[in-house]
């Protein structure tokens, strides 16, 4: 009777491959921060690599990009950023709602991205922030939001999910024993709504605010019925962001930045009329683009207006 093979873990197939790699390909430049070049390195020796192996690990050969990365770790200690390997790692949930957090052993600070409009489960900016060493030594940890249902953080009339969503950063502050004066929220469009929104209801220090949805009727300027739809679906659960500043006594230092569409252009003036009424830094940036999509903030751009916030 013919024994049947046990198929080889991950691990067990990375360790095998790294230790060959390590005594018969002495050559392979060293992993220097730059994924693509090593994995190029990589692939011009893999057909070779494949004849030194035992045949159970070199049948996996080609190995995925993700495998790969964790080949990386097991040789020098660093993770290349896997989109796979955080989610496995660093998400957590709370109230059936998923969301990312990179820690911090020392935290000074806690920032708070906001992804936009995305039906599916990725993270504003998750790739920048990422420690391949995974000591965590930076004084600023990283809670990633966002709302596959999109309905902009806030819920339906039948799933409110407001609360749920500030539990969640007031928790993460607990956790890291700071203040929400420690605090900076970012976003662009439904992110962006989001950032304003919980840096008001939260008491965060400050917001980065890109091309926000600012009120109810910018949906409508969208001409999207998709988009039409799922604001009807937030019921009274959305609330313009006039509102939002007039209604709390605190509120945070915000930077705005509005293009020129005509739906981001929606309620602006409201807004600028509902922060003048109270005693709060407020800059207001506009962009000469006709189009709602925007690679902006940028990561200097975020690092050096949160430094600018903390000054005042």
């Amino acid at each position: 009777m013919q024994t049947k093979q046990i198929k080889p873990s991950t691990l067990e197939i990375i360790k095998e491959i790294t230790r060959v790699i390590k005594y018969k390909f002495k050559d392979i430049p060293k992993y220097n921060g730059d994924f693509e070049e090593w994995f190029h390195s990589i692939q011009e020796i893999e057909l070779t690599l494949k004849n030194h192996l035992p045949t159970i690990i070199a049948d996996y050969l080609p190995l995925r990009k993700d495998v790969w990365k964790l080949a990386v770790k097991e040789m020098y200690g660093k993770m290349p950023f896997s989109k796979e390997y955080v989610l496995k790692n660093y998400r957590k949930i709370t109230d059936e709602i998923p969301y990312l957090f990179y820690p911090s052993k020392r935290p000074e600070r806690l920032i708070i991205l906001f992804t936009g409009y995305i039906n599916y489960e990725s993270y504003n900016r998750f790739s920048w922030y990422f420690d391949e060493t995974e000591k965590w030594d930076s004084d600023t940890a990283y809670l990633f939001l966002g709302d596959q249902s999109l309905h902009w953080y806030v819920g339906t009339q039948s799933n409110p999910q407001m609360n749920i969503y500030k539990k969640i950063i007031m928790n993460t502050l607990d956790t890291l024993n700071l203040s929400p004066d420690k605090a900076y929220s970012i976003g662009a469009s439904m992110g962006g709504y989001a950032a304003i929104l919980f840096a008001t209801i939260c008491g965060l220090k400050g917001a980065i605010s890109v091309h926000p949805q600012l009120c109810r009727k910018s949906s409508e300027r969208y001409h999207l019925d998709n988009w039409k739809r799922k604001f009807s679906e937030c019921g009274s659960n959305f609330i313009d962001l006039e509102d939002i500043i007039l209604k709390y006594p605190y509120t945070p230092s915000i930077y705005l930045e509005v293009g020129r569409h005509p739906a981001d252009e929606a309620g602006l003036e409201e807004f600028i009329k509902s922060i003048n009424s109270k005693n709060s830094l407020f800059i207001l940036k506009r962009i000469d683009t006709p189009q709602h999509e925007t690679k902006n903030p940028s990561k200097n751009f975020i690092e050096d207006t949160i430094k600018f916030f903390e000054t005042q």
